[in-house]
């Protein structure tokens, strides 16, 4: 996969970088993010420009992982959607709806 795209030098500078995409392409959003927030984000916040747009950036990364998460299903369950992405069913609750009313995620009538 990394091979053959023209930035798979700069993934071999960033090894965490590189097994944060590996485990968002196998669709392991769970331990995606997780990796996101103990490696990537220390750095990222030591960026002079990016510090301020963390916390953004990473709510954004989330969101969109849910959405994937979404996709192949016509309906999930909230409280296992909450295991996988390390958060209770309430938080999860309020994630989903957030999606459905900003039009991320289409809710069922």
């Amino acid at each position: 996969l990394f091979s053959l795209t023209p930035t798979s030098k700069m993934y071999q500078l960033v090894p965490a970088m590189r097994e944060v995409l590996r485990h968002y392409s196998k669709a392991e959003y769970g331990q995606c993010l997780a990796l996101l927030q103990s490696t990537v984000q220390r750095d990222l916040l030591l960026d002079i420009h990016l510090h301020a747009h963390v916390p953004i950036l990473f709510d954004m990364i989330r969101d969109r992982c849910i959405i994937q998460y979404f996709k192949p299903y016509s309906s999930v369950s909230l409280e296992k959607m909450g295991t996988v992405f390390g958060c209770t069913t309430t938080e999860m609750e309020d994630i989903v709806a957030n999606l459905i009313s900003n039009g991320g995620v289409e809710a069922l009538p």
